[in-house]
């Protein structure tokens, strides 16, 4: 096994022909401030997760709470409480769900939430329904080894460059059909390497363009290491008009000495969230 990780949950999930079971869980940080939710203090937002993903809220304003609306399949309350504190709640039902503060919002039933207030969307990943190998070479596996975060990996190798500005692993992974007009897309993933010294680059492919943009850089771990990242802008940009589809590039680069020149990208998941 390439790693180990606690907090793992199975769902089944349509894919291609058949199903396969996937595993997936994130903690997302959430920041509660007057009079609002967000993932940045001042910046009001409202989270994109999967089922198993846990929000977990901090507080940096007094007298504030973390309230469910009543009438939904979600229940969770934090209290009021102050400054530097935190509240969990991990959601295991698809859907959109309301929440608000106790003191400063107001319930109207079924999801409906106003004045300080916020939402969760616990949404169906789009997972992998295809993949191209731009540069390197494959060991082992396939696309159905992006679908589960089960230490079942697709493993590339690096290949051949015409140049030396050229990254020697390239593997673009191409999306389910997903809404034309996306107002929140996260690309998530796990992967790993077999050699210290590398660094990953993620980007994803502007339809308008024909350019890849890049969303994403830093080192590459030897360690499995699950990863989120989200766009922003105008995002049906991402979306081919024709397919729906989106198309995420991964690169891995050595800018300096590696501990091994014949070196190993893993993949174990690829997903996107979309709404």
């Amino acid at each position: 096994s390439y790693g180990n990780y606690s907090m793992k949950r199975t769902i089944l999930a349509a894919f291609g022909v058949g199903l396969a079971a996937f595993s997936s869980a994130f903690v997302v940080n959430m920041r509660v401030f007057n009079f609002e939710y967000g993932e940045t203090v001042g910046v009001p937002s409202d989270p994109v997760i999967e089922v198993g993903d846990t929000i977990h809220w901090v507080w940096n304003a007094n007298f504030h709470s973390v309230t469910s609306s009543t009438g939904q399949s979600e229940s969770f309350a934090s209290g009021l409480i102050n400054t530097g504190s935190t509240f969990d709640h991990t959601f295991t039902n698809i859907g959109d769900f309301g929440y608000y503060c106790d003191l400063h919002g107001s319930d109207l039933g079924n999801g409906q939430v106003i004045g300080m207030a916020g939402r969760v969307f616990v949404l169906a990943p789009k997972l992998a329904e295809s993949f191209t190998i731009f540069r390197g070479l494959l060991q082992q596996g396939g696309i159905s080894e992006l679908a589960s975060s089960d230490d079942q990996y697709m493993v590339v190798q690096k290949g051949f460059v015409l140049n030396l500005t050229e990254a020697p692993i390239q593997v673009i992974m191409e999306s389910a059909p997903v809404p034309p007009v996306p107002t929140q897309l996260v690309v998530r993933w796990e992967d790993g390497v077999n050699a210290s010294g590398l660094t990953r680059r993620v980007e994803v492919l502007n339809t308008v363009t024909s350019q890849f943009e890049q969303i994403d850089q830093s080192a590459a771990q030897l360690a499995d290491g699950k990863f989120s990242t989200k766009t922003s802008g105008d995002l049906s940009r991402f979306v081919d008009p024709v397919t729906q589809k989106v198309k995420v590039k991964f690169s891995y680069f050595n800018v300096g000495p590696v501990s091994n020149s014949a070196y190993q990208a893993r993949f174990d998941r690829f997903a996107l969230l979309v709404k």
